[in-house]
């Protein structure tokens, strides 16, 4: 049996197992070339959009416009796409003050105007409005509807009134919504706390996964309500795994956001004939937690569509900070305004609820975040169907009982692995599962090839 090295990101180190090559499908992104322009890419995309008219043609004159952008937690340049956009609007005709500047946190942690401005790129002209979306103040928000699973389109006041609609973003591949950008810039962008909610307990669907856009009540929900709260057009940005600008696609939140996800699906999906029984994940350097692990969207969607039933899974990661620290990285806001107590939920967790508890307990309200509520359940099912081993020096025990199960030895953890599901097993290889160094939202992710 020929042996091959792969090298697993641990901590800030690499940790390198001999894995039998036969059976062996290792996941990684692939290379793609960045843009040379990115300014005259933006300028182009603009001027000759996808699936709608150029600008020109769709603005009327004395149209109010809001440019909804995403916050300080993404990483879209948008300091290079705002002044082009904005400057195409003046040659247009748009008066600086007909135009609102709004930042889309979502529920992230709270922003300011002067976080706005760094984002955009320094202060705009005199007249040209900023603001900052708080999904809390009712008196900020409009109810203009409900989508059909009953999601209500309740939305940033500014947006509902202004008479056209573009949003800034960038498409990366997204644990629930298949991929990011297009409609998202709405919901969540700038919804209230309760949609926002609403929406995300769809992450339970078992369609509601990394790569799977048709089909995905999470994405499909996204696009309704954007559709309901008219957004007109997006510029919406790729980056290679380099971390270059790779594309730059403009026009319907719809087609635009679908041309650019298949750029992105070129870079970073993988394939595979059939799920694993051994499924080998390295988290380094965002590793830090357990809660950082398995209290990801990505990581459970992963190991949810890759691992057969009754399969293992070695989650390599050096939890150096041990099970959760409090407010640590990005947080979300609860209905009060405060960041979200994940620290109860973990110990919650710890009780090892069933999945219907939990689902129970999230319907009625009862965890900080429905988001939080959907990624217990999915984690209470796959700890019953699958082996789920922390690999970590960091750790006791007791701190991964929960869910699975600790080893101090990822060599011993792999024999151990190999010994239970005979020398045949199908082994998948994710070494880099934060994503490349100067990209980590770029994450590679596998698929199971459909026959």
């Amino acid at each position: 049996m020929r042996l091959v090295n792969v090298g697993f990101r641990y901590g800030n180190s690499v940790i390198d197992l001999r894995l039998p090559e036969e059976n062996l499908k290792v996941i990684r992104e692939k290379p793609f070339p960045g843009l040379k322009d990115p300014e005259k890419a933006v300028l182009d995309a603009i001027e000759n959009p996808i699936g709608t008219e150029p600008l020109g043609k769709l603005l009327s004159p004395g149209d109010k416009i809001s440019i909804i952008v995403d916050d300080l937690t993404r990483d879209t340049p948008v300091s290079t796409v705002f002044p082009l956009l904005l400057n195409k609007l003046r040659e247009l005709g748009v008066k600086n003050r007909d135009i609102t500047v709004i930042m889309a946190t979502g529920i992230h942690k709270r922003q300011n105007v002067e976080d706005l401005v760094k984002r955009i790129g320094g202060r705009p002209p005199e007249g040209v409005k900023l603001l900052v979306h708080d999904p809390l103040d009712k008196n900020k928000l409009s109810l203009i509807g409900f989508t059909s699973i009953g999601t209500p389109v309740w939305i940033n006041e500014a947006v509902v009134e202004s008479d056209f609609k573009l949003g800034i973003g960038s498409i990366r591949p997204h644990a629930e919504a298949g991929f990011s950008g297009g409609g998202k810039i709405i919901l969540p962008g700038v919804s209230a706390w309760e949609a926002i909610g609403k929406n995300h307990i769809l992450y339970i669907s078992p369609k509601s996964r990394t790569g799977i856009v048709e089909g995905n009540p999470f994405r499909e929900d996204i696009e309704e309500c954007a559709r309901i709260a008219g957004l007109n057009f997006v510029v919406n940005t790729v980056f290679n795994a380099e971390g270059e600008i790779a594309g730059i696609y403009a026009g319907d939140p719809i087609e635009a956001q679908r041309e650019g996800a298949k750029t992105v699906r070129f870079i970073c999906e993988n394939r595979v004939e059939e799920k694993a029984d051994i499924l080998i994940m390295g988290f380094g350097p965002k590793d830090e937690t357990v809660w950082q692990i398995v209290g990801t969207a990505f990581t459970l969607s992963t190991i949810d569509c890759m691992v057969k039933e009754e399969g293992t899974v070695l989650l390599l990661a050096s939890c150096k900070d041990g099970v959760y620290v409090p407010f640590k990285g990005i947080h979300h806001l609860n209905y009060e305004g405060l960041l979200t107590g994940t620290q109860k939920f973990v110990e919650l967790l710890k009780t090892s609820p069933s999945p219907e508890e939990l689902l129970s307990l999230t319907l009625r309200g009862e965890v900080p975040y429905p988001e939080l509520g959907a990624k217990g359940v999915i984690l209470s099912r796959l700890s019953q169907r699958a082996r789920l081993v922390m690999v970590s020096s960091n750790l006791k025990p007791e701190d991964v009982k929960w869910f699975g199960e600790l080893s101090w030895s990822p060599q011993k953890a792999l024999e151990e692995a190999l010994k239970e599901h005979g020398k045949d097993a199908k082994i998948i290889a994710m070494p880099n599962v934060s994503g490349p160094e100067k990209r980590p939202s770029m994450k590679p992710y596998p698929y199971v090839r459909e026959s």
